[in-house]
């Protein structure tokens, strides 16, 4: 009989820590799940920060660009353009679809505004040159830029949004 009562105490013990158990093992993969997720947010977050350093930077170089157009101003632009399209291709699932599409056609434009500056700066440099053709240029050159600052600003707000900041 004793090993009987001592068999249901173990029972009865076993069946009393399981609820205790349950939780634990719940507490553990809710835990779990909170590090993957964190682990996730934080990746999400370096993939957008840097396509907006990317984006920033090649603002940057326009502006410079637009202020001081020399040659070497524009190989630096040139070459900061194709490493922003291939970046914004590479990262273009973190990108609204329509802010994409309209980024790779800025993007190609400024392919547009890449031939704009080198005529201008050929230009400047002709002298039989009319005012009128180089301004026409200029303010070309000038929406372009403009386009792209706009969209600059959406996709803050909208990578803002879905990192929820």
């Amino acid at each position: 009989m004793e090993c009987k009562e001592t068999i249901i105490t173990i029972i009865t013990s076993l069946i009393s820590i399981i609820p205790a158990i349950l939780l634990f093992l719940w507490g553990w993969k809710s835990e779990l799940k909170k590090e993957r997720a964190l682990k996730y947010y934080n990746t999400q977050f370096e993939q957008y920060n840097k396509l907006w350093s990317d984006l920033i930077d090649l603002q940057i170089i326009a502006d410079d660009l637009w202020e001081k157009g020399k040659s070497s101003k524009l190989n630096k632009f040139i070459s900061k353009l194709k490493q922003t399209k291939n970046n914004v291709k590479r990262y273009s699932l973190i990108i609204e679809e329509n802010n994409y599409q309209k980024l790779m056609q800025i993007l190609n434009s400024f392919e547009n505004y890449q031939v704009g500056k080198e005529n201008l700066i050929k230009l400047r440099n002709i002298t039989n040159v009319s005012n009128e053709q180089i301004d026409k240029l200029i303010k070309d050159n000038e929406n372009l830029k403009q386009q792209y600052d706009n969209l600059l600003e959406k996709i803050k707000k909208d990578l803002k949004k879905q990192l929820k900041v």
